[in-house]
């Protein structure tokens, strides 16, 4: 994306789309790390319950 970038007329609809683009793998790629992190609570929340 960042190549493709300084090759794009500034407003054209292809650096939208890479715009676009780089939000969405921005987006998915939070996504995935909170979805990681409330597994490992949970998980670490669990494990610590069972020591008890």
């Amino acid at each position: 994306i960042a190549a493709e970038m300084a090759e794009v007329v500034f407003g054209d609809t292809h650096y939208n789309v890479l715009f676009f683009i780089g939000t969405l793998l921005f987006v998915f790629t939070f996504l995935i790390n909170l979805g990681g992190d409330m597994v490992l609570n949970r998980l670490k929340i669990k494990l610590q319950g069972s020591r008890s």
